[in-house]
């Protein structure tokens, strides 16, 4: 789409360089408290098994007590459903 061609081995290269940032965001302490919570979902298409399929990124954003907007948590799921928000929710 952009010209631009990058390899399987490159794009391995890069997630395994920002996995340490990943895990340290995925650590990190919450608030106990975030006065606004907002949920929602994000639909794309991925490719899978040779199959295109959808996804849903289901993300809570929380807005702290100083007004500072923080993604709480960011999970992948088949689709958007009830059933899945409460297990995001119950997480």
């Amino acid at each position: 789409m952009y010209g631009i061609e990058v390899s399987a081995t490159m794009v391995s290269n890069i997630t395994n360089q920002i996995i340490p940032e990943i895990k340290k965001w995925e650590e990190r302490p919450l608030d106990s408290v975030y006065p606004f919570v907002f949920i929602d979902a994000v639909h794309f298409s991925v490719r899978e098994d040779n199959h295109v399929v959808k996804k849903a990124a289901y993300i809570v954003l929380g807005i702290d007590s100083e007004g500072f907007k923080e993604i709480l948590g960011i999970w992948i799921g088949e689709n958007e459903s009830a059933k899945y928000w409460l297990g995001v929710l119950n997480d």
